[in-house]
């Protein structure tokens, strides 16, 4: 029995009228907006209700990246607005494999901290309706989560769960902070 599957659920503040989701797996459409834009689009004319792109765009400020398109080049809002006038809800999965927590200093912590929610308050003007945190793999999430691999000492570090999830929790927190409390955030952990 598949009934489930097309049962409605709740995301937020968000009506999702059936369990398929398309996730931020590569697209490898980045680097050409109109087949960008086709290719999510038609997802939403197939029915999909929550879409979620993967992090292709050079979001940050503090920590930019050199090999992702620049943010002004790549037409967000062009796209939500044809993903919600097909009644879908679109969001973007923020990630960076570029940091081991080990290696960052706490101003580092912060910067990037602070490149998240930024980045997420920018989606959210472009007509995005949710962001998520890719806190697995090898993305640097992760790597505060570890008890492995995270051998900081200070507040960030492995001694308690509280710590190992600070890093996650504070740019949870501050996404809320600045983009209110019916902006979606979820955190992808493995």
């Amino acid at each position: 029995d598949f009934s489930h599957v097309f049962s409605p659920w709740k995301l937020g503040p968000f009506e999702i009228k059936h369990r398929m989701v398309k996730s931020a797996a590569g697209s490898d459409t980045g680097r050409n907006p109109e087949e960008w834009l086709h290719y999510y689009e038609d997802f939403a004319k197939g029915g999909v209700d929550m879409i979620w792109i993967e992090d292709f765009a050079d979001l940050y400020n503090n920590f930019p990246s050199t090999r992702k398109p620049a943010r002004d080049t790549v037409p967000f809002q062009e796209l939500a607005d044809r993903i919600h006038a097909l009644d879908g809800h679109l969001g973007y999965q923020l990630s960076t494999m570029s940091f081991n927590s080990k290696d960052m200093t706490l101003d580092d912590v912060h910067m990037l901290q602070e490149d998240f929610i930024n980045a997420a308050v920018y989606l959210q003007s472009q007509g995005l309706d949710a962001v998520e945190i890719n806190a697995a793999g090898n993305n640097v999430g992760q790597t505060f989560f570890s008890r492995l691999r995270n051998t900081r000492e200070d507040e960030y570090g492995p001694q308690s769960f509280e710590n190992r999830a600070r890093f996650v929790t504070e740019i949870v927190q501050g996404i809320k902070e600045k983009c209110g409390k019916d902006f979606v955030v979820q955190v992808l952990m493995n």
